[in-house]
């Protein structure tokens, strides 16, 4: 049974194109949109025009796609320029490319384990999947094989294809990713493997078939294929730093010298967004989200929460922390008593807690003497 469209989670298929007016119609045409529907989603398809030649824009645009322009040529480019203009409402960002290898109606196979919480990112596996005769040559099998293996050894990463273009992240994975890429050709999945895996991110691989390509191919095997090997060995020495908030001051600010230190901020609260859905857990969020956008180190101590069994997990960006399993708040119409004592008991677990700023929920009240 199909949910109303009010309650639809919301997905971004983000297409790179450069003079892809033979294959791009098929892709649009070929996600799911009735199953997907039914499962509770709704696909909005973002063709990112890469300054083509031939008429891909228009083509895409009469089959329904929101065209985006990157003037700029390179793959990288247009997946920044397509990352950069999804609505904040989006839930699930998904990457495949319009030259019709990819098969768009597996679209729900790649998003499920995202809803399930399985997994924050998805990797389209073709060495795990069905490749088509003529799909891939015997020497694109051997370079991929290579490039896997040395991933999984060197980067401990949950893959079988590094070197596929068809993903699907979270939307929270996504931005904590997107401001650390900067590649602009075709070396961009490479560096998104890696930089997945040492953001900690969680990422496995699902199979997928991949076909012959339609149209001419823009992939130069030598010199491109050296840019990968590149950023596969430069990012090994690659870890996230926090970011400047020179970015985020007004013109007069810069000009005038500011400058940031960033800060280990702490949130005590025994109830978050979006497993709670009241007004203090949407500011909560807001508020964390934010400041970790902002390049402060933001961190939530609070109740089991989340499905997974780690004592610890990252959502938008700010780190989540259980100090105790998640007890019933609610007898009732009321809160409970036991709750707020028992979850006020494990707030001095943060004796062995570092920070600079530390900010308690008085509802209830025993965290607040605790900590």
């Amino acid at each position: 049974m199909s949910e109303s469209p009010g309650q639809l989670k919301k997905i971004a298929a983000i297409i790179p194109c450069y003079n892809e007016a033979a294959g791009i119609e098929s892709v649009i045409a070929g996600f799911p949109y009735d199953m997907l529907e039914k499962n509770g989603l709704t696909v909005t398809v973002y063709v990112v025009d890469n300054n083509s030649s031939d008429n891909t824009a228009a083509i895409a645009e009469k089959a329904g796609a929101v065209i985006l322009h990157e003037p700029k040529k390179g793959k990288g480019n247009a997946m920044r320029a397509g990352f950069q203009n999804i609505p904040d409402d989006v839930d699930y960002v998904v990457m495949l490319d319009g030259d019709d290898t990819y098969s768009s109606r597996e679209l729900f196979r790649l998003v499920e384990p995202l809803m399930s919480d399985f997994c924050d990112v998805i990797v389209g596996s073709r060495l795990g999947g069905y490749i088509q005769p003529r799909a891939m040559n015997s020497r694109s099998r051997v370079g991929n094989w290579l490039f896997t293996n040395a991933v999984r050894m060197l980067y401990h990463a949950n893959v079988s294809d590094v070197l596929t273009g068809y993903f699907a992240w979270k939307r929270s994975a996504l931005d904590d990713l997107r401001p650390h890429i900067t590649s602009t050709g075709f070396a961009i999945e490479m560096e998104m493997i890696t930089k997945m895996a040492q953001l900690k991110q969680r990422i496995i691989a699902v199979p997928i078939s991949y076909h012959p390509r339609t149209g001419q191919s823009n992939l130069r095997p030598f010199r491109d294929g050296f840019r990968i090997l590149a950023m596969l060995l430069k990012n090994l020495m690659w870890r996230p730093h926090r970011r400047s908030i020179h970015a985020h001051l007004t013109v007069a600010q810069a000009h005038d010298g500011d400058t940031f230190t960033p800060q280990k901020i702490v949130f005590v609260s025994d109830s978050i967004y979006p497993y709670m859905k009241g007004g203090k857990e949407k500011r909560l969020h807001e508020i964390t989200k934010r400041l970790a956008t902002m390049g402060h180190e933001v961190h939530i101590y609070t109740m089991h929460w989340w499905d997974s069994s780690d004592g610890a997990t990252r959502e938008s960006g700010v780190y989540l922390h259980a100090l105790c399993k998640r007890y019933e708040m609610y007898h009732g119409n009321r809160r409970t008593t036991k709750e707020g004592i028992l979850f006020g008991l494990a707030c001095f677990r943060l004796f062995r807690v570092s920070f600079d700023v530390i900010d308690v929920d008085h509802m209830p009240f025993f965290p607040v003497f605790s900590t």
